[in-house]
């Protein structure tokens, strides 16, 4: 996590408190710095303005000594002066660079002068490093002036006040080495005691800051620690914070909300009383809508098998019909005593035959009732996937004959039992069939195919069913709107748009999904998945009335 991050996640005194810290640090320190340069620059300069001022007065009375070049009367006189502590060295020398006298620390190497102009009031400085220390010096250079008064032949023996001019010369200079050290080691105790006592202060008023903080986040805090109390549903508190500022204004309006929360709370109660009654009636409504709209799907995809199922029985009761014919016709033209052995095998025959087709005649009417059948409730059951696929199967297998529609079945033998609703299913395998079979009006193929998952992980087994056609295919742009209801893009009259709907919504009863992937003019794919296992969520009194629905069409 970034820094900036880490910081939105501190309490809000912790901001506060390090924000204000850190601006009274920053502000604290360039105070300092600006503090102590302008000290450091003022102590420098204080040593200059000393020495300029110290080494013209020696300059002054070093004149005489310099003028008749007497060594002790110098040596006197730059012995006092460089008793002074910051004071190196001393040097006077005459115009030609020489030495008159000097004076030195133990240990100070004098530096060689330079071949500065010995002009009159001419002060020079320069900075040496000082070879005793990591510090430097200050070297000033003075010129030692005198006076004269210089007489012309002309004014010689004048009377009057100025016989002559006067002439002020430079006669020698003298050098003086100001040490910086003492000044700076100085300047340095000065330092360390302002940012002991800038240190001093800036902790203290962090420290104030801290408290004041603190005296202006604790309401703020009872403010987040009354709104995460109600957040948990506890309306019965107060902040308790009584001021006249912004604050104490917000926890006024605080505590109105948590007032206006209260007779909220009590009126959504009471409402809540009387909605539950309402509820229960509006989704038995509903139940019985949806049951009626399933039921009406049912009847319409009975009348388009109607033709087929016509067909299916006509040939089985033809069979039945030519056979009991033929062998009445026999029976009827001889005595049963005279019937021969061979006779009596035919007779057996067909009556096996008539047997076997009024079987079959059974096993369509069979599944023709249990489609047609009314289901108000899901009611699952163990299934067997593969079954209810070939009921289907029969009953609209004429139609997929007379469409041209070539049948291909791929079914998996060792798929387990399913929990499941076969009349629902039922229902949903015909739409999807009905469908595929408007979406090849020139014939085609349809492929149906039935695939076990097992289970895997957190993830239990299902059963996948596919059913492709190479049809017309479904356009990208409406594929996202078939299951909805009343979508349909057949004429007026030939759907209603309501048959994909109400087999998404079976699905979704049984836990599964429904899917579908096609490609303009060249196929469609339907995939059902439906869990092996699913709880029935039907209450005790929908168990009933669903038990005594199926009773009432069991006996009709």
């Amino acid at each position: 996590m970034s820094f900036l991050g880490k910081f939105n996640n501190l309490s809000l005194r912790l901001k506060f408190i390090i924000i204000i810290s850190l601006l009274i640090v920053a502000s604290g320190s360039l105070v300092s710095y600006y503090l102590i340069s302008k000290h450091l620059d003022a102590a420098k300069q204080g040593l200059v303005n000393k020495g300029s001022a110290l080494i013209k007065v020696l300059a002054a009375n070093c004149e005489y000594g310099t003028y008749i070049e007497n060594e002790d009367i110098l040596d006197e006189l730059i012995g006092a002066t460089a008793q002074s502590s910051d004071i190196t060295y001393i040097v006077v020398q005459n115009l030609n660079g020489d030495v008159l006298a000097d004076e030195a620390k133990e240990g100070v190497q004098i530096p060689k002068s330079l071949s500065l102009p010995a002009a009159v009031d001419s002060l020079h400085i320069r900075t040496l490093a000082d070879t005793d220390s990591d510090s430097y010096i200050y070297e000033l250079f003075y010129p030692v002036v005198t006076t004269r008064t210089i007489v012309s032949k002309e004014t010689l023996g004048s009377i009057s006040k100025s016989p002559g001019h006067i002439v002020t010369e430079a006669i020698g200079s003298v050098r003086i080495g100001i040490s910086v050290s003492p000044t700076i080691a100085e300047a340095t105790k000065n330092i360390r005691a302002a940012v002991i006592i800038i240190l001093l202060v800036i902790s203290v008023t962090i420290l104030l800051t801290f408290s004041f903080v603190k005296v202006v986040v604790r309401p703020l805090e009872l403010l987040s620690e009354a709104s995460q109390k109600i957040a948990c549903g506890d309306l019965s508190l107060e902040t308790g914070i009584h001021c006249d500022d912004e604050i104490g204004r917000l926890a006024s309006a605080f505590d109105s909300m948590v007032g206006s929360l209260k007779d909220s709370r009590q009126e959504i109660e009471e409402y809540n009383r009387t909605l539950e009654e309402k509820i229960i009636d509006r989704t038995r409504e509903l139940e019985d809508a949806q049951a009626q709209l399933i039921q009406s799907e049912k009847m319409a995809a009975v009348g388009q098998l109607s033709a087929g199922v016509a067909h299916e029985l006509n040939n089985p009761l033809g069979g039945i019909l030519g056979y009991a014919q033929y062998t009445l016709e026999k029976m009827s033209r001889k005595p049963l005593a005279e019937t021969t052995e061979k006779e009596f095998d035919a007779f057996k025959k067909h009556l096996r035959d008539i047997e076997d087709q009024s079987r079959r005649c059974k096993t369509i009417v069979q599944n023709l009732l249990k489609f047609s059948r009314s289901t108000s409730k899901i009611d699952l059951a163990d299934t067997v996937i593969n079954n209810v696929l070939l009921e289907t199967i029969s009953l609209i297998e004429h139609q997929l004959t007379m469409h041209k529609i070539n049948l291909t079945t791929d079914l998996q033998d060792d798929i387990p039992i399913t929990q499941a609703n076969g009349g629902m299913l039922q229902q949903v395998f015909t739409n999807i069939i009905i469908n595929a079979l408007h979406a090849m009006e020139d014939g085609g193929n349809l492929i149906i195919t039935s695939r076990y998952s097992p289970s895997l992980g957190e993830f239990g087994g299902a059963v996948e069913i596919s059913f492709t056609d190479n049809g017309c295919g479904i356009p990208p742009e409406i594929q996202k709107n078939i299951f909805e209801p009343f979508f349909t893009t057949k004429a007026i009259g030939k759907g209603t748009g309501l048959g994909l709907s109400v087999s998404y919504g079976i699905i979704k009863e049984h836990g599964g999904e429904i899917k579908v992937d096609s490609v303009e003019g060249c196929d469609t794919t339907f995939t059902i998945i439906l869990p092996l296992e699913k709880t029935s969520t039907n209450s005790d009194k929908d168990n009933k009335v669903d038990t005594q629905v199926q009773g009432d069409q069991s006996q009709s």
